[in-house]
């Protein structure tokens, strides 16, 4: 009897945690609003995230800042990513079938770009940020171990029985040292100031898999106004101990996860938190308050109803993100 295979990333971790139902509903059911606008704030990050990763990877073979600097801004974010999610480095030519095929998703046949939705003045803003933050940064700064230690994804066993195999993945940004000492870097674009919880469940799963002492969070905000908080680097550290009863903690998560998924696929509702109702995200806008996507479905008492809102309401996701 072969074992029973999860594989997830700490995105997912932390929707289940925040409700089951919901993890459900956009990992398993794959359930995306009709009306489903891509959020400017993620765009921007997206499109900050790629810079700093050319920039890093330049540096690190060997490029002087100025070179690196003007590499990074030849890039064209509008003929990168294909309309299956994937990059177009992972679009490579199968000679002896004659076809294009994407080696990552293994779906995707040919390279159909997908422009980033991020107008222009947002992409001004974010490549000035970027070059103050080159500056700042110029004479003391992370170096990369090597180009390969940029944009590490990763897929790492966390636990393994006779029965279960759980499977932890992500992408980490950059590993490398910071004044001699080893870590890894966590790139942060905001659009407002604030400062996130430090031992996230990213955090934590990043340091147990890079086996890293220490985790730089890398602030770049995209505020209007510059001052002392527009680039900030917080430092993270985590013992074995810490660690080792993250790992235990973490293996839980997994057997409950588990359980939500044999449920769905018996035909069977997830665990619902109503208290998520709300969103439970950050939002800066009240008149625009940031509800769950799928709360009338959870509300919706007659199940043939909810069918029906489903099928009104949502389309299904072709290609899910994955970290790697």
């Amino acid at each position: 009897m072969p074992k029973f295979s999860l594989a997830v990333d700490s995105s997912q971790i932390s929707c289940f945690l925040e409700c089951p139902q919901k993890w459900a509903n956009i990992y398993l059911k794959r359930l995306e609003p009709l009306n489903f606008q891509e959020d400017e704030n993620m765009n921007a990050g997206t499109y900050g995230h790629r810079l700093l990763d050319i920039y890093y990877k330049s540096i690190s073979q060997g490029l002087g800042q100025s070179d690196a600097i003007e590499k990074v801004f030849s890039y064209d974010p509008d003929n990168d990513i294909c309309e299956c999610g994937c990059q177009k480095e992972y679009h490579c030519l199968v000679e002896a079938l004659g076809i294009e095929e994407c080696r990552r998703c293994k779906k995707c046949m040919k390279f159909r770009p997908h422009p980033l939705v991020l107008d222009s003045k947002v992409r001004k803003k974010v490549q000035k940020r970027i070059r103050d933050y080159t500056y700042k940064y110029q004479r003391d700064d992370i170096r990369p171990l090597s180009p390969e230690h940029v944009e590490i994804g990763f897929s790492e066993n966390v636990y393994e029985d006779s029965e279960n195999l759980f499977v932890l993945e992500g992408r980490i940004d950059l590993i490398g040292k910071l004044q001699g000492l080893d870590c890894f870097m966590d790139h942060k674009f905001q659009g407002k100031t604030h400062y996130l919880y430090l031992r996230s469940i990213q955090i934590k799963n990043y340091m147990l898999i890079s086996k890293m002492p220490m985790a730089v969070l890398n602030y770049i905000r995209l505020t209007d106004k510059t001052s002392d908080e527009t680039l900030v680097r917080d430092i993270v550290t985590l013992n074995k101990v810490e660690l080792d009863s993250w790992h235990k903690r973490l293996i839980q998560i997994f057997f409950r996860m588990k359980k939500v998924l044999q449920s769905f696929n018996s035909n069977r509702e997830a665990e619902r938190n109503w208290n998520a109702c709300s969103g439970g995200r950050l939002t800066y806008d009240k008149e625009k308050p940031q509800y769950c996507w799928y709360r009338d479905l959870c509300e919706e008492i007659d199940p043939s109803m909810a069918e029906r809102k489903e099928k009104a309401l949502f389309k299904i996701k072709e290609n899910m993100w994955r970290p790697w």
